[in-house]
Protein backbone atom coordinates (compact mmCIF):
# COMPACT_ATOMS: atom_id res chain seq x y z
CA UNK A 1 0.00 0.00 0.00
CA UNK A 2 0.95 3.47 -1.40
CA UNK A 3 1.89 6.31 2.07
CA UNK A 4 -1.45 8.22 0.53
CA UNK A 5 -3.47 5.12 0.64
CA UNK A 6 -2.09 4.43 3.80
CA UNK A 7 -2.98 7.89 5.00
CA UNK A 8 -6.55 7.86 3.40
CA UNK A 9 -7.50 4.68 5.23
CA UNK A 10 -5.53 5.99 8.96
CA UNK A 11 -8.33 9.42 8.37
CA UNK A 12 -10.79 7.26 8.08
CA UNK A 13 -10.21 5.32 10.93
CA UNK A 14 -10.03 8.70 12.99
CA UNK A 15 -13.20 9.84 11.81
CA UNK A 16 -15.06 6.49 12.96
CA UNK A 17 -13.35 6.20 16.44
CA UNK A 18 -14.26 9.85 17.25
CA UNK A 19 -15.78 12.42 15.10
CA UNK A 20 -14.59 15.41 17.04
CA UNK A 21 -11.21 13.99 16.25
CA UNK A 22 -9.61 16.68 13.80
CA UNK A 23 -8.47 14.99 10.34
CA UNK A 24 -4.64 15.36 10.03
CA UNK A 25 -2.62 16.96 7.17
CA UNK A 26 -2.77 13.46 5.54
CA UNK A 27 -5.83 13.46 4.43
CA UNK A 28 -5.12 16.68 2.10
CA UNK A 29 -4.07 16.00 -1.08
CA UNK A 30 -0.84 17.95 -2.26
CA UNK A 31 -1.82 20.70 -4.48
CA UNK A 32 0.18 20.29 -7.97
CA UNK A 33 1.12 22.46 -10.97
CA UNK A 34 -0.91 21.72 -14.33
CA UNK A 35 0.17 24.21 -16.89
CA UNK A 36 0.40 28.08 -17.61
CA UNK A 37 -0.13 29.76 -20.81
CA UNK A 38 -1.23 33.56 -21.78
CA UNK A 39 -1.44 36.48 -24.27
CA UNK A 40 -0.89 40.30 -24.68
CA UNK A 41 -2.78 42.88 -26.84
CA UNK A 42 -0.47 44.26 -29.52
CA UNK A 43 -2.39 47.67 -30.20
CA UNK A 44 -4.48 49.93 -28.83
CA UNK A 45 -8.27 50.08 -28.72
CA UNK A 46 -8.70 46.79 -28.50
CA UNK A 47 -11.87 45.39 -26.25
CA UNK A 48 -11.35 41.31 -25.78
CA UNK A 49 -8.33 39.02 -25.69
CA UNK A 50 -8.10 34.74 -26.60
CA UNK A 51 -5.47 33.02 -26.38
CA UNK A 52 -5.97 28.63 -25.96
CA UNK A 53 -4.65 26.98 -22.96
CA UNK A 54 -4.15 23.23 -22.20
CA UNK A 55 -5.44 21.23 -19.31
CA UNK A 56 -4.53 18.04 -18.11
CA UNK A 57 -6.02 15.42 -16.46
CA UNK A 58 -6.30 15.03 -12.68
CA UNK A 59 -8.84 14.94 -10.02
CA UNK A 60 -9.64 18.47 -8.31
CA UNK A 61 -8.38 20.92 -10.80
CA UNK A 62 -8.90 24.12 -10.59
CA UNK A 63 -7.91 27.15 -13.62
CA UNK A 64 -6.81 31.08 -12.52
CA UNK A 65 -6.87 33.05 -14.85
CA UNK A 66 -5.28 36.51 -14.11
CA UNK A 67 -5.59 39.80 -15.90
CA UNK A 68 -3.56 43.16 -16.06
CA UNK A 69 -5.44 46.54 -17.80
CA UNK A 70 -3.77 49.65 -18.56
CA UNK A 71 -6.39 52.20 -19.38
CA UNK A 72 -7.46 55.97 -18.90
CA UNK A 73 -10.80 54.85 -18.08
CA UNK A 74 -11.69 52.82 -15.29
CA UNK A 75 -15.14 51.97 -16.87
CA UNK A 76 -13.66 50.55 -20.11
CA UNK A 77 -11.32 48.55 -17.89
CA UNK A 78 -13.94 46.86 -16.19
CA UNK A 79 -13.69 43.02 -16.94
CA UNK A 80 -17.07 41.76 -18.35
CA UNK A 81 -16.71 38.19 -18.87
CA UNK A 82 -13.91 35.52 -18.81
CA UNK A 83 -14.29 32.06 -20.67
CA UNK A 84 -13.10 28.66 -21.16
CA UNK A 85 -14.18 26.82 -23.59
CA UNK A 86 -17.15 29.17 -23.26
CA UNK A 87 -17.57 28.49 -20.09
CA UNK A 88 -17.80 31.24 -17.16
CA UNK A 89 -15.26 31.94 -14.48
CA UNK A 90 -16.21 33.12 -11.08
CA UNK A 91 -14.46 36.81 -10.27
CA UNK A 92 -12.11 36.07 -7.33
CA UNK A 93 -14.13 38.63 -4.88
CA UNK A 94 -12.47 41.92 -3.78
CA UNK A 95 -9.60 40.94 -6.65
CA UNK A 96 -10.06 43.91 -8.78
CA UNK A 97 -7.48 46.85 -7.94
CA UNK A 98 -6.16 49.95 -10.07
CA UNK A 99 -4.68 52.91 -9.50
CA UNK A 100 -2.78 56.32 -11.33
CA UNK A 101 -3.82 58.98 -12.48
CA UNK A 102 -4.38 59.92 -16.40
CA UNK A 103 -3.93 56.65 -16.84
CA UNK A 104 -4.69 53.69 -14.47
CA UNK A 105 -2.97 49.86 -13.80
CA UNK A 106 -5.22 47.41 -13.19
CA UNK A 107 -5.49 43.72 -11.77
CA UNK A 108 -8.09 41.01 -11.31
CA UNK A 109 -8.39 37.38 -10.48
CA UNK A 110 -11.13 34.97 -11.98
CA UNK A 111 -11.44 30.88 -11.75
CA UNK A 112 -13.14 28.30 -12.82
CA UNK A 113 -13.59 24.53 -10.59
CA UNK A 114 -12.92 21.13 -11.63
CA UNK A 115 -16.50 20.19 -13.31
CA UNK A 116 -16.48 23.94 -15.32
CA UNK A 117 -12.98 22.65 -16.57
CA UNK A 118 -13.95 19.96 -18.38
CA UNK A 119 -12.38 16.86 -20.21
CA UNK A 120 -8.15 17.23 -20.63
CA UNK A 121 -7.33 19.01 -24.13
CA UNK A 122 -6.84 22.71 -25.25
CA UNK A 123 -9.69 25.24 -24.46
CA UNK A 124 -9.83 29.00 -25.51
CA UNK A 125 -9.66 31.22 -22.87
CA UNK A 126 -11.54 34.66 -23.76
CA UNK A 127 -11.28 37.83 -21.71
CA UNK A 128 -14.11 40.26 -22.80
CA UNK A 129 -14.09 44.44 -21.35
CA UNK A 130 -16.66 46.89 -21.36
CA UNK A 131 -15.16 49.42 -23.41
CA UNK A 132 -11.54 49.50 -25.84
CA UNK A 133 -8.78 49.67 -23.95
CA UNK A 134 -4.96 50.45 -24.18
CA UNK A 135 -3.50 47.27 -23.05
CA UNK A 136 -4.55 44.24 -21.65
CA UNK A 137 -1.97 41.04 -20.15
CA UNK A 138 -3.52 38.32 -18.99
CA UNK A 139 -2.49 34.32 -18.60
CA UNK A 140 -4.24 31.03 -17.18
CA UNK A 141 -2.61 28.31 -14.59
CA UNK A 142 -4.15 25.35 -14.78
CA UNK A 143 -3.99 23.51 -10.87
CA UNK A 144 -4.30 19.73 -9.59
CA UNK A 145 -5.57 18.99 -5.85
CA UNK A 146 -7.21 21.79 -5.07
CA UNK A 147 -10.28 22.25 -2.62
CA UNK A 148 -13.23 22.64 -4.59
CA UNK A 149 -14.68 25.48 -2.64
CA UNK A 150 -14.07 28.69 -2.87
CA UNK A 151 -11.14 30.62 -2.25
CA UNK A 152 -10.07 30.88 1.45
CA UNK A 153 -8.52 34.77 1.40
CA UNK A 154 -7.70 37.17 -1.48
CA UNK A 155 -5.18 40.19 -0.96
CA UNK A 156 -4.62 43.45 -3.35
CA UNK A 157 -1.84 45.99 -3.22
CA UNK A 158 -1.12 49.00 -5.75
CA UNK A 159 1.40 51.70 -6.04
CA UNK A 160 1.43 54.12 -7.79
CA UNK A 161 4.80 56.65 -6.55
CA UNK A 162 6.70 55.54 -9.62
CA UNK A 163 8.50 52.80 -7.93
CA UNK A 164 10.24 49.73 -9.56
CA UNK A 165 8.97 47.01 -7.39
CA UNK A 166 5.97 45.94 -4.94
CA UNK A 167 5.21 43.44 -2.72
CA UNK A 168 1.83 42.16 -0.75
CA UNK A 169 1.19 40.02 2.13
CA UNK A 170 -2.08 37.26 2.57
CA UNK A 171 -2.85 35.36 4.90
CA UNK A 172 -4.05 31.19 4.56
CA UNK A 173 -5.95 29.52 6.66
CA UNK A 174 -4.91 26.23 6.22
CA UNK A 175 -1.52 24.32 5.71
CA UNK A 176 -0.09 23.22 1.91
CA UNK A 177 -2.36 25.85 0.18
CA UNK A 178 -0.96 27.68 -3.15
CA UNK A 179 -0.50 31.22 -3.51
CA UNK A 180 -1.33 32.33 -7.13
CA UNK A 181 -1.27 36.22 -8.15
CA UNK A 182 -1.06 38.33 -10.78
CA UNK A 183 0.69 41.41 -11.04
CA UNK A 184 0.40 44.41 -13.88
CA UNK A 185 2.62 47.61 -15.01
CA UNK A 186 1.63 50.72 -16.65
CA UNK A 187 4.81 50.10 -18.87
CA UNK A 188 6.13 47.94 -20.83
CA UNK A 189 9.22 45.20 -19.86
CA UNK A 190 9.54 42.19 -17.57
CA UNK A 191 9.14 41.28 -13.99
CA UNK A 192 11.23 39.22 -12.06
CA UNK A 193 9.70 37.32 -8.83
CA UNK A 194 10.65 37.53 -5.56
CA UNK A 195 12.18 34.62 -4.08
CA UNK A 196 10.02 31.83 -3.05
CA UNK A 197 7.79 32.12 -6.05
CA UNK A 198 7.83 30.68 -9.31
CA UNK A 199 6.97 32.54 -12.14
CA UNK A 200 4.18 31.30 -14.29
CA UNK A 201 3.97 34.08 -17.17
CA UNK A 202 5.19 37.21 -18.03
CA UNK A 203 4.64 39.31 -21.22
CA UNK A 204 4.43 42.49 -22.50
CA UNK A 205 1.73 44.09 -23.94
CA UNK A 206 1.54 47.61 -25.83
CA UNK A 207 2.52 49.82 -23.49
CA UNK A 208 2.17 47.84 -20.47
CA UNK A 209 3.39 44.16 -18.32
CA UNK A 210 1.37 41.69 -16.88
CA UNK A 211 3.00 38.50 -15.65
CA UNK A 212 1.20 35.75 -12.81
CA UNK A 213 3.35 33.24 -10.12
CA UNK A 214 2.47 30.52 -7.56
CA UNK A 215 3.77 30.14 -4.03
CA UNK A 216 3.47 26.87 -2.09
CA UNK A 217 3.00 27.25 1.84
CA UNK A 218 3.19 24.49 4.14
CA UNK A 219 2.08 26.50 7.35
CA UNK A 220 -1.11 28.42 7.63
CA UNK A 221 -1.07 31.98 8.63
CA UNK A 222 0.89 35.48 6.48
CA UNK A 223 3.40 35.30 3.49
CA UNK A 224 4.43 37.93 1.23
CA UNK A 225 4.53 37.80 -2.63
CA UNK A 226 6.53 40.14 -4.47
CA UNK A 227 7.86 41.58 -7.81
CA UNK A 228 10.01 43.85 -9.31
CA UNK A 229 9.73 45.57 -12.57
CA UNK A 230 12.60 47.70 -15.18
CA UNK A 231 10.76 50.64 -15.24
CA UNK A 232 7.60 50.21 -13.45
CA UNK A 233 5.63 53.67 -13.64
CA UNK A 234 2.73 52.37 -11.19
CA UNK A 235 2.21 48.72 -10.05
CA UNK A 236 -1.36 46.84 -9.35
CA UNK A 237 -1.01 43.29 -7.45
CA UNK A 238 -3.96 40.88 -6.87
CA UNK A 239 -3.12 37.47 -4.83
CA UNK A 240 -5.56 34.51 -3.76
CA UNK A 241 -4.64 31.69 -1.54
CA UNK A 242 -5.83 28.20 -2.78
CA UNK A 243 -6.26 25.79 0.13
CA UNK A 244 -5.79 21.94 -0.69
CA UNK A 245 -8.52 19.10 -1.32
CA UNK A 246 -9.17 16.38 0.99
CA UNK A 247 -10.43 12.98 0.54
CA UNK A 248 -13.32 13.09 0.11
CA UNK A 249 -14.61 16.74 -2.38
CA UNK A 250 -17.69 17.52 -0.63
CA UNK A 251 -20.40 17.40 -3.10
CA UNK A 252 -24.25 18.80 -3.24
CA UNK A 253 -27.57 17.67 -4.81
CA UNK A 254 -29.64 20.37 -6.91
CA UNK A 255 -33.40 19.24 -6.77
CA UNK A 256 -35.74 21.06 -9.39
CA UNK A 257 -39.54 21.14 -9.39
CA UNK A 258 -41.75 22.32 -12.22
CA UNK A 259 -45.05 24.24 -11.17
CA UNK A 260 -47.83 23.67 -14.64
CA UNK A 261 -46.08 22.50 -18.02
CA UNK A 262 -42.52 23.15 -19.22
CA UNK A 263 -39.11 21.82 -18.41
CA UNK A 264 -35.77 23.22 -16.76
CA UNK A 265 -32.21 22.62 -18.42
CA UNK A 266 -29.01 22.66 -16.26
CA UNK A 267 -25.71 23.20 -17.46
CA UNK A 268 -23.29 21.69 -16.14
CA UNK A 269 -25.95 18.43 -16.06
CA UNK A 270 -25.43 16.36 -13.17
CA UNK A 271 -27.05 13.71 -10.30
CA UNK A 272 -24.57 16.21 -7.84
CA UNK A 273 -22.55 18.83 -8.15
CA UNK A 274 -18.88 19.68 -6.31
CA UNK A 275 -18.63 22.53 -3.64
CA UNK A 276 -18.63 25.82 -5.52
CA UNK A 277 -19.82 24.51 -9.07
CA UNK A 278 -21.73 27.42 -10.90
CA UNK A 279 -25.17 25.70 -12.27
CA UNK A 280 -27.06 27.80 -14.64
CA UNK A 281 -30.68 26.91 -14.89
CA UNK A 282 -32.94 27.78 -17.92
CA UNK A 283 -36.69 27.41 -17.93
CA UNK A 284 -38.27 26.63 -21.14
CA UNK A 285 -42.04 26.60 -21.69
CA UNK A 286 -44.74 23.86 -23.11
CA UNK A 287 -46.81 25.24 -25.99
CA UNK A 288 -49.89 27.65 -24.25
CA UNK A 289 -47.76 28.12 -21.67
CA UNK A 290 -45.59 30.63 -20.36
CA UNK A 291 -42.99 30.97 -17.61
CA UNK A 292 -43.88 33.00 -14.63
CA UNK A 293 -40.88 32.97 -12.72
CA UNK A 294 -38.71 31.34 -9.87
CA UNK A 295 -39.09 30.25 -6.23
CA UNK A 296 -37.05 28.53 -3.77
CA UNK A 297 -33.02 28.96 -4.21
CA UNK A 298 -34.08 31.28 -7.40
CA UNK A 299 -35.95 34.21 -7.90
CA UNK A 300 -36.96 36.30 -10.85
CA UNK A 301 -37.44 35.34 -14.53
CA UNK A 302 -33.70 35.12 -16.17
CA UNK A 303 -31.81 32.42 -16.29
CA UNK A 304 -30.57 31.49 -12.93
CA UNK A 305 -27.12 30.45 -11.70
CA UNK A 306 -27.40 28.36 -8.69
CA UNK A 307 -23.63 28.44 -6.45
CA UNK A 308 -23.64 24.86 -4.98
CA UNK A 309 -22.22 25.33 -1.39
CA UNK A 310 -25.16 23.38 -0.01
CA UNK A 311 -28.10 21.28 -1.19
CA UNK A 312 -30.76 23.46 -3.56
CA UNK A 313 -34.04 23.46 -4.47
CA UNK A 314 -35.65 25.27 -7.21
CA UNK A 315 -38.92 25.65 -8.20
CA UNK A 316 -40.01 26.62 -11.76
CA UNK A 317 -43.57 28.17 -12.21
CA UNK A 318 -45.26 28.33 -15.46
CA UNK A 319 -49.15 29.38 -16.00
CA UNK A 320 -51.46 28.92 -19.31
CA UNK A 321 -51.18 31.76 -21.57
CA UNK A 322 -54.92 33.31 -21.98
CA UNK A 323 -56.13 35.02 -25.01
CA UNK A 324 -58.20 37.63 -24.55
CA UNK A 325 -59.43 39.20 -27.38
CA UNK A 326 -58.30 42.43 -29.25
CA UNK A 327 -60.36 45.60 -28.18
CA UNK A 328 -60.50 46.11 -32.22
CA UNK A 329 -62.52 42.65 -32.37
CA UNK A 330 -66.03 43.61 -32.58
CA UNK A 331 -67.17 40.61 -34.01
CA UNK A 332 -69.53 39.75 -31.51
CA UNK A 333 -71.23 43.36 -30.99
CA UNK A 334 -71.53 43.23 -35.37
CA UNK A 335 -73.37 40.12 -35.12
CA UNK A 336 -75.82 41.29 -32.36
CA UNK A 337 -76.53 43.96 -34.19
CA UNK A 338 -77.93 41.86 -37.40
CA UNK A 339 -79.91 39.27 -34.88
CA UNK A 340 -83.64 39.06 -34.58
CA UNK A 341 -83.17 36.86 -31.80
CA UNK A 342 -80.61 35.61 -30.08
CA UNK A 343 -79.89 31.73 -28.85
CA UNK A 344 -78.02 32.01 -25.41
CA UNK A 345 -78.30 28.29 -25.03
CA UNK A 346 -75.85 27.35 -28.29
CA UNK A 347 -73.23 30.08 -26.85
CA UNK A 348 -73.07 28.67 -23.77
CA UNK A 349 -72.33 25.15 -24.98
CA UNK A 350 -69.49 26.46 -27.04
CA UNK A 351 -68.18 28.24 -24.06
CA UNK A 352 -67.86 25.01 -22.07
CA UNK A 353 -65.75 23.05 -24.25
CA UNK A 354 -62.46 24.85 -22.93
CA UNK A 355 -61.91 26.31 -19.95
CA UNK A 356 -60.45 29.19 -21.97
CA UNK A 357 -64.31 29.63 -23.06
CA UNK A 358 -65.21 31.39 -19.76
CA UNK A 359 -63.51 34.39 -21.56
CA UNK A 360 -65.05 34.46 -25.13
CA UNK A 361 -68.21 36.86 -26.04
CA UNK A 362 -69.03 34.74 -29.00
CA UNK A 363 -73.00 35.09 -29.70
CA UNK A 364 -75.81 32.99 -31.42
CA UNK A 365 -79.10 33.32 -33.08
CA UNK A 366 -81.47 33.78 -35.59
CA UNK A 367 -81.89 36.18 -38.63
CA UNK A 368 -85.26 34.96 -40.96
CA UNK A 369 -84.64 31.10 -41.52
CA UNK A 370 -80.79 31.25 -41.16
CA UNK A 371 -78.67 30.11 -38.12
CA UNK A 372 -75.96 32.31 -37.05
CA UNK A 373 -72.82 31.44 -34.75
CA UNK A 374 -69.85 33.01 -33.61
CA UNK A 375 -66.70 30.70 -33.71
CA UNK A 376 -63.04 31.21 -32.80
CA UNK A 377 -61.02 32.27 -35.41
CA UNK A 378 -58.35 29.08 -34.72
CA UNK A 379 -59.13 25.92 -36.80
CA UNK A 380 -58.91 23.63 -34.06
CA UNK A 381 -61.17 26.26 -31.70
CA UNK A 382 -64.14 26.61 -34.77
CA UNK A 383 -64.14 22.84 -35.29
CA UNK A 384 -64.37 22.26 -31.22
CA UNK A 385 -67.15 24.92 -30.52
CA UNK A 386 -69.50 23.48 -33.72
CA UNK A 387 -69.26 20.26 -32.58
CA UNK A 388 -70.41 21.19 -29.11
CA UNK A 389 -73.69 22.53 -31.02
CA UNK A 390 -73.61 20.29 -34.20
CA UNK A 391 -76.55 17.67 -32.93
CA UNK A 392 -78.88 20.18 -32.56
CA UNK A 393 -77.97 22.24 -35.68
CA UNK A 394 -80.61 20.14 -37.68
CA UNK A 395 -83.97 20.33 -35.07
CA UNK A 396 -82.90 23.89 -35.02
CA UNK A 397 -83.25 24.53 -38.87
CA UNK A 398 -86.29 22.43 -39.02
CA UNK A 399 -88.04 25.00 -36.44
CA UNK A 400 -86.53 28.18 -38.60
CA UNK A 401 -88.37 26.44 -41.58
CA UNK A 402 -91.89 26.15 -39.53
CA UNK A 403 -91.77 22.82 -38.10
CA UNK A 404 -93.06 22.35 -34.86
CA UNK A 405 -91.37 22.09 -31.89
CA UNK A 406 -93.02 18.97 -30.29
Amino acid sequence: MDPRSQARVASSCVWVVGAMLAASPSAQAAIGFDAASRAATTSTGRTSLSWSHTVGGGADRVLVVGVAVEDASTADANITAVTFRGVALTAVPNSKRSGGGTGIIQTQLFYLLHTGVGAAGAGTVNVTMQGAVDGIAAGAVSLTGVSQAAPQSVATNVDTSGADSISTSISTATANSWIVDVVGSGNSGSFTAASGQVERWDIAASGMTGATSTKALTAAGSTTLGWTHNGANRLAHSLVSLAPSGTGTQTFTLTTNVSGSGSVARNPNASSYVAGTVVTLTATPAANFQFSGWSGDCSGTLPCPVTMSADRSVRAEFSPIVAIAPLGDLTPEGTRSVLEREAPGMAEAMRLVSPLGRLSRAVAGTRGQALILNTPGSTSGAVECLEAVLDVVPHALRLLAGGREH
